[in-house]
C-alpha cells in the first residue's frame, strides 16, 4: 500500500513539473519568443537588409521581441551617418522596414537638429531667466524638409527651418504690457547670443494665488512684429485670432 502511494506521488509530481515546465515555457514564449523563432527572424532580416541595402556598413543589433505585434524587430545604424538609424521587423514571415520614414524622408535629421537646438536655446536661457517651462524647436508652423541634407550639423546662423522657442514663466506682471517687455527682452538677449527665434509662445502665470488675472500669454507669435508700434495691443490681437481660428 505504502509503495502504491509513494509511486502514485511520484508520478503526480512528474505530471505536475511537466505541466509547470510547459506553461511557464508557454508564458516566456509570448512575453521573450522563443530561441529558434528568433534566430528564424535574425536569418530572414539579416539576409534582406544584405540584399537591400548592398554595399551598405551598417550595423544591426541582437533581435529584439515584441509582445505588441509578436515580431522580432532588429536596429539597424551606420558608423559612418549619425542619421542612418532604422528598424527591419519580421512579424507574421513578412519584413517590413522604416528606413524611408526615418533616413530618406530625413526624419532622423530633423528630429537630431530639433533636438541640438532646443539643447543650445536652453543652455542661453537658463542662464538668465528661470521658469517653468521652456522648450525650442524647428519647424513650428509645419515641418518642410526641403532644405535638409542627410548627417547636416546644426548651423546657429544658418537654421534650414523656421524656429521657434515656448516660456512659461511666473511674473508679477500679467498685462499685455509685460507680456510684450519680457517678450522683447528674451528676443534682445538671444539675439546678442547669436540664436534667431522666428515664433513666440509666451505665457506669464502669476506669481501670487489666487490673482487676477492670473495668466497672459501669445501663441505662435511671429518675431517680426516684436517691432511693433503698440506691440501689447499687436499681441491681444494676434491672441484672438488664434482663439477665435481665423
Amino acid at each position: 500500500m505504502k509503495a502504491t502511494f509513494k509511486n502514485n506521488l511520484k508520478i503526480t509530481l512528474v505530471y505536475v513539473s511537466i505541466i509547470v515546465l510547459l506553461v511557464g515555457g508557454a508564458i516566456l514564449n509570448i512575453f521573450f519568443g522563443n530561441p529558434i523563432s528568433k534566430n528564424i527572424a535574425k536569418k530572414h532580416i539579416t539576409g534582406y537588409v544584405e540584399t537591400a541595402y548592398e554595399g551598405k556598413e551598417f550595423t544591426l543589433s541582437k533581435p529584439s521581441y515584441s509582445v505588441k505585434d509578436m515580431g522580432y524587430h532588429i536596429y539597424v545604424t551606420s558608423h559612418i551617418s549619425e542619421d542612418t538609424q532604422f528598424t527591419v521587423s519580421y512579424c507574421d514571415g513578412e519584413i517590413t522596414d522604416n528606413y524611408k520614414e526615418c533616413v530618406a524622408d530625413k526624419n532622423n535629421t530633423w528630429s537630431r537638429l530639433n533636438a541640438e537646438f532646443d539643447y543650445e536655446v536652453i543652455e542661453v536661457f537658463t542662464q538668465k531667466y528661470t521658469a517653468d517651462m521652456v522648450y525650442a524647436g524647428l519647424g513650428k508652423q509645419g515641418k518642410t524638409y526641403e532644405n535638409l541634407q542627410l548627417d547636416m550639423p546644426l548651423d546657429m546662423d544658418n537654421l534650414p527651418m523656421p524656429s521657434f522657442v515656448s516660456i512659461h514663466m511666473k511674473s508679477d506682471d500679467i498685462t499685455w504690457e509685460g507680456l510684450a517687455a519680457t517678450t522683447v527682452d528674451v528676443n534682445e538677449y538671444f539675439i546678442e547670443n547669436g540664436i534667431t527665434i522666428d515664433y513666440y509662445d509666451v505665457v506669464l502665470t502669476a506669481k501670487a494665488e489666487g490673482a487676477s488675472p492670473n495668466e497672459v500669454g501669445v501663441y505662435e507669435f511671429p518675431t517680426a512684429l516684436l517691432k511693433s508700434e503698440s506691440l501689447p495691443q499687436v499681441m491681444k490681437e494676434h491672441n484672438d485670432k488664434m482663439i477665435s481660428g481665423k
